[in-house]
């Protein structure tokens, strides 16, 4: 054996990929033990022509012909192909081999090599599952996908697009996404948008969801909501964009929209005229409150004034309203205990109004009951409460609970006897009150007091920030 051929042997031996020697006939003269730890055979049986009986039978037809391809051309040997060893493994193998030659140009064998790829084929097929997956997903996505290069180039135009748009893929690869979708008012500004991007990576557009409007290839506008997001495919930068046709959502909207001003308009229009209506029965009861042939007689009348002006109230509010079925009955329950102060004579110079609400908002029949309550509850405070022209505080509070607001009147007057309960009063008032409170599905209860009545309302409602009832400020 040479020097050469003993320092080509070393060599192999201590090489990490399979290492082979043949003659000019294509025949094994050598292998190291590398290259037989591929084939899954031994030494012996790969001399000659025994390591073809490790070539899978689907590439071996293959193999040995761009082998003998190879040998005729004196050219360079190189195929990527299976081998199924004893055991039934199959491993995929890069085969390269290099004709040696003589002085006169003649082959005199092949020197190659067998490198393991099996593990470089499997992500190649999971990477093309993956990418077959994709391509499925967006080929049947009901939104539109586009892609695009940095010049702006359509490279991708799913069939959803094909859809929207009216241009069939044929016909927009390779066309300027400006020039194919943008209506022509808005190119430059698109165009200087995405070459901004392109020189300083800041945009007002990537990433975020934008309601536009788009170009068919029939000329026709149409309303779109685009999202574009720019990704790195194989090194290379390119630009998504996933779009939905919303035009007749956005009409659907825009009616929905216009039904929904008028119901608004026509509801705020029943709210005025129910509380004109109301004032007018309220104006009846004044009049005929002059005719009452006594005291107790004027007493019905203006007590009948009083639950109007509740209700009148509440229409007021509604009216006035942003919100026409919700009412912030703080407000309400301020404003209908100040009317009642004025109209009491007398009653404003000697009884102080005193007042501490939470910002609550309730339906309106949640809110007109309640103003009912109210009504009762202070009109029985100024009437009773300090006899003879005494003077005095009634205090009117509204707060909130966990899962439930308070609404409470108080007075530091002369008191209920002993043992009160607003619920079996036999006073019209009171058992409006007790009948209303049982509307809400309240509780009316009488708190015992040092000195005075304080009467206290409990309505179940949701809201999640308990607040203490305390003393009023002076109003």
């Amino acid at each position: 054996m040479s020097a050469g051929d003993t320092l080509f042997r070393t060599l192999a031996e201590l090489a990490l990929v399979g290492i082979f020697r043949t003659d000019a006939t294509g025949s094994c003269t050598y292998v190291n033990d590398h290259c037989c730890a591929l084939l899954g055979i031994g030494r012996e049986e790969a001399l000659g022509r025994g390591w073809q009986i490790a070539l899978h039978p689907d590439d071996d037809l293959r193999v040995r012909e761009e082998w003998a391809i190879a040998a005729r051309n004196v050219e360079p040997f190189r195929l990527e192909y299976r081998l199924r060893r004893g055991d039934g493994t199959v491993l995929w193998v890069l085969g390269q081999a290099q004709a040696e030659t003589g002085p006169l140009g003649e082959i005199l064998g092949f020197v190659g090599s067998l490198t393991d790829i099996t593990e470089q084929k499997r992500m190649e097929e999971a990477l093309r599952e993956s990418e077959e997956h994709t391509r499925q997903i967006i080929e049947t996505a009901l939104d539109a996908v586009i892609s695009m290069d940095t010049a702006g180039r359509i490279t991708g135009w799913n069939p959803q697009a094909e859809a929207i748009f009216g241009w069939s893929v044929a016909e927009v690869l390779g066309r300027t996404l400006s020039e194919t979708i943008i209506p022509p008012a808005w190119r430059l500004r698109h165009e200087q948008g995405f070459r901004r991007y392109l020189a300083t990576g800041e945009s007002h557009m990537l990433n975020r969801r934008l309601e536009l409007t788009a170009l068919r290839n029939d000329g026709r506008e149409i309303r779109i909501e685009l999202t574009v997001s720019p990704v790195s495919f194989r090194g290379e930068r390119q630009f998504n964009a996933f779009l939905r046709d919303i035009t007749e959502r956005e009409r659907a909207e825009k009616a929905l929209r216009d039904s929904l001003q008028e119901k608004e308009t026509l509801l705020r229009e029943v709210h005025h005229r129910v509380k004109n209506n109301l004032q007018i029965i309220s104006s009846l009861l004044h009049f005929q409150a002059k005719k009452a042939p006594d005291d107790a007689a004027l007493a019905v009348f203006r007590d009948g004034q009083d639950r109007l002006r509740a209700m009148i109230l509440v229409h007021e509010n509604l009216y006035r309203s942003q919100d026409l079925h919700r009412i912030h009955l703080g407000e309400y329950v301020q404003a209908l205990a100040g009317q009642l102060r004025r109209s009491f004579h007398g009653v404003a110079e000697r009884i102080e109004l005193r007042d501490l609400v939470e910002d609550i908002h309730v339906p309106a029949e949640t809110a007109l009951p309640c103003g009912m309550i109210v009504t009762e509850l202070v009109t029985n405070a100024f009437k009773y409460a300090y006899p003879a022209g005494a003077a005095g505080i009634v205090e009117v509070r509204l707060v909130r609970r966990e899962r439930s607001f308070l609404l409470a009147v108080e007075d530091h007057g002369a008191g209920l006897p002993k043992g009160f309960d607003p619920a079996r009063a036999t006073s019209f008032g009171l058992q409006l009150a007790a009948n209303l409170a049982g509307q809400l599905n309240a509780t009316l209860t009488r708190v015992p007091t040092a000195v005075g009545t304080l009467l206290l309302l409990a309505v179940p409602w949701s809201e999640d920030t308990p607040v203490t009832l305390g003393r009023a400020p002076t109003r």
